[in-house]
C-alpha cells in the first residue's frame, strides 16, 4: 500500500522516537507543531516562498487542500525531492494552524494521527480531541460510502493517509474503553467502523465483550460460534485473545478446546508465553492447583532463561503441554 507524504513523515517521526539511535536529518522527524509561526516563515523565506500570516490565508483562499497549494507554489521550481518536502511540510503546518476550516483528507487523518500518538507514546489522552478525530475520520468514510465506493475499498485508500495502523489501534482503545466500562462509547465505535474493517473477527470478539458484559451467558455464545468459525483460518493472536476472554468463563470444555487449538498453532516464544500467562490465570481461578503450578513454573523457568524467537518443534514443554488432559 503506497503512503501520502505527511503520513510517511509522521511514521518516520514515530520510528525515530521509538529507536533515537536510528540516523535520520532532524527536519523528517522534528514536531512541526512546537515551531512558532516566525521560525516557519522564515523557513518558507529561505526557499524564497514569502508569506506572512496575511498573505497565506488570503492565498490559500484558492485551493482545497495543502498539496494543491503546494503544487501550485513550486510548480515553476527545480527542486530535489528533498527540498519539496521540506517545503511541503512546512505549508501543511501553516495551513494546520491558519485555515484550520479547510479540512482535508489529509489534514484530518494528521490529526487522527496526532491524537493516537498522544494516546500510544505519551500516555497523554484528551478524550474530546481524540473522539472528535474519529469524528471527522469516520465522516470521510461515510462520505466516500455515499458517493458509491465499497466500504472496505473507501478504509483502504483512505488509510494511505495514516501512518498509524487504525484497525490495530482501534481495537486496543475499544479493549481499553471496555476494561474501563465505558461500553456506551466503545459499543458506537464499534457499530460505527466495523463495516469498513477488513478483518471483522477481532471486533466480533470485542462485540461478544460487550454483550457479555450485559448478558454473560449470550457474550459466552457469541464466543463459541466465533471460535467455531474462525478455527480453521489459523491465528495464533486471535487465539489467544479468546483465551482471555474466556478466564473468567466457567466454560471448561470451551477453553480447553480452544487452548489445544492455540498450542497446535504456536510457533514463537512471546506467543507461548503469552499462553502460559492466560492458562495460569485460568486455572487458578478454577482452584485447579496442579494445572495452575504447572503453567507458573513453565512461564517462570522460561522466563529466568530469557528465551526469545522461534520455538522448536521439539520444545519438551510445549510437547509437555500438548500432552497434558485438561
Amino acid at each position: 500500500m503506497e503512503i501520502a507524504p505527511k503520513a510517511l513523515y509522521n511514521s518516520l517521526r514515530i520510528s525515530f522516537l521509538q529507536n533515537p539511535s536510528f540516523a535520520v536529518e532532524t527536519w523528517k522527524v522534528e514536531d512541526y507543531r512546537t515551531l512558532l509561526l516566525e521560525e516557519l516563515f522564515m523557513r518558507l523565506q529561505k526557499a524564497h516562498i514569502v508569506f506572512d500570516p496575511a498573505s497565506f490565508i488570503a492565498f490559500v483562499d484558492a485551493y482545497d487542500t495543502p498539496e494543491e497549494l503546494f503544487d501550485a507554489l513550486v510548480a515553476d521550481q527545480e527542486l530535489t525531492a528533498e527540498h519539496s518536502d521540506k517545503i511541503y511540510l512546512i505549508l501543511f503546518e501553516l495551513w494546520r494552524r491558519l485555515v484550520p476550516e479547510k479540512l482535508s483528507i489529509s489534514l484530518i487523518c494528521d490529526e487522527l494521527d496526532y491524537q493516537i500518538f498522544l494516546y500510544d507514546f505519551r500516555n497523554v489522552t484528551n478524550g474530546e480531541l481524540l473522539e472528535d478525530a474519529l469524528t471527522a475520520f469516520h465522516g470521510v468514510l461515510v462520505e466516500n460510502v455515499d458517493n458509491g465506493i465499497d466500504a472496505i475499498d473507501a478504509f483502504e485508500a483512505i488509510s494511505e493517509y495514516l501512518a498509524n495502523d487504525f484497525q490495530a489501534f482501534l481495537m486496543d482503545y475499544v479493549s481499553e474503553l471496555i476494561e474501563a466500562k465505558e461500553n456506551a462509547y466503545a459499543y458506537e465505535l464499534l457499530e460505527q467502523f466495523y463495516p469498513f474493517m477488513p478483518d471483522k473477527k477481532w471486533f466480533d470478539l470485542l462485540h461478544a465483550r460487550l454483550i457479555g458484559a450485559k448478558d454473560i451467558s449470550r457474550g459466552h455464545e457469541l464466543v463459541r460460534s466465533l471460535h467455531r468459525k474462525t478455527k480453521h483460518e489459523p491465528d495464533v493472536d486471535f487465539s489467544l485473545d479468546i483465551l482471555a476472554f474466556l478466564v473468567s468463563l466457567p466454560d471448561h470444555e470451551l477453553f480447553s478446546e480452544v487452548l489445544q487449538h492455540a498450542l497446535s498453532l504456536i510457533h514463537e516464544e512471546d506467543e507461548l508465553q503469552e499462553l502460559l500467562s492466560i492458562s495460569r490465570e485460568y486455572f487458578a481461578n478454577r482452584n485447579d492447583q496442579a494445572l495452575s503450578d504447572l503453567f507458573d513454573q513453565i512461564l517462570s523457568q522460561r522466563k529466568a532463561a530469557n528465551r526469545q524467537g522461534p520455538i522448536s518443534a521439539d520444545d519438551t514443554d510445549l510437547l509437555l503441554l500438548k500432552q497434558t488432559k485438561y
